[in-house]
């Protein structure tokens, strides 16, 4: 079956996207794969199904992918589970793959991935992120929506605004107060796209 709007994402996404689909269920239907996404190259790898195979050419899709890639494996001599130039290069793929689906490259939009909170996130020892590499997987996410034409939301910024409040005792995952302003947040920008041409 189609959707109108297809979210894809990690746990992040999974947490905010009830709120969304509660704010745009009277206007459209909204799909995300009931999974958590993981990486950009996880994503590559499922496009179809979890894209490609559901999407119009009047859709939207909203893509949140990041804090896996970035996670830093200590198997892997604590090297990236992505490496930034793979990460760019994945999001470049499906940029392409997306807009030979039909799909608008503006309506194709790119978040940025959301805060670490260094001192928090360490004292928890389960994984290994750090704010620095958010930094630069998020300007690598912005090159490619900026060479292929796609819209970048802001997630960074959204949570960002109040870190404290939004981001939870793990440093990574929102809080019921992050989810619900990311999920407002990602409504907003999804209404702003499906007001646009095709």
């Amino acid at each position: 079956m189609s959707a109108a709007v297809v979210l894809i994402g990690d746990s992040i996404r999974l947490g905010y996207q009830p709120i969304v689909e509660d704010e745009l269920r009277e206007r459209v239907r909204v799909a995300g794969p009931e999974e958590n996404c993981a990486t950009s190259k996880v994503i590559l790898h499922h496009l179809g199904p979890w894209v490609l195979d559901v999407v119009t050419p009047g859709s939207v899709v909203h893509l949140n992918a990041g804090l896996h890639d970035l996670r830093r494996l200590p198997e892997s001599a604590g090297d990236p589970a992505v490496p930034p130039q793979e990460y760019e290069r994945n999001l470049e793929e499906i940029a392409h793959r997306v807009r030979s689906a039909g799909v608008a490259a503006h309506r194709l939009c790119l978040a940025t991935t959301t805060p670490v909170d260094d001192v928090r996130h360490a004292a928890g020892r389960t994984s290994h992120r750090h704010h620095r590499d958010v930094l630069e997987y998020n300007r690598r996410l912005r090159a490619v929506a900026a060479r292929n034409g796609n819209t970048v939301h802001d997630l960074y910024g959204v949570i960002g605004s109040d870190p404290e409040r939004l981001i939870g005792a793990d440093g990574v995952h929102l809080t019921e107060a992050g989810n619900q302003r990311a999920g407002h947040a990602v409504a907003r920008v999804i209404e702003e796209l499906l007001a646009t041409p095709r």
